[in-house]
């Protein structure tokens, strides 16, 4: 839920007047199977992302940025959160 509320936030790049939360729930109302996290490429195609882990390293850092006051992240780009091995 606090990914969700952090996401609701988040402006879309494409979509004017939607919210990062939007597109992610669209996506989900339109591939309506289970799983644990969606990643979609450049041209909204979702990706297989079976074998990718994360590392305990990283899940402390998405931990740390979940927990983190709204107010402290306002304004502050994913990229500098987040290092690029993440990605």
């Amino acid at each position: 839920m606090n990914f969700f509320d952090l996401m609701s936030e988040v402006n879309s790049l494409d979509i004017p007047d939607f919210t990062v939360c939007d597109e992610i729930l669209n996506i989900y109302r339109a591939n309506p199977h289970s799983r644990n996290i969606t990643f979609v490429d450049s041209d909204k195609n979702v990706v297989d992302i079976s074998n990718i882990r994360i590392d305990k390293s990283h899940r402390k850092i998405v931990m740390q940025l979940m927990q983190a006051k709204k107010k402290n992240l306002v304004g502050t780009p994913v990229c500098d959160v987040l290092p690029s091995e993440f990605f």
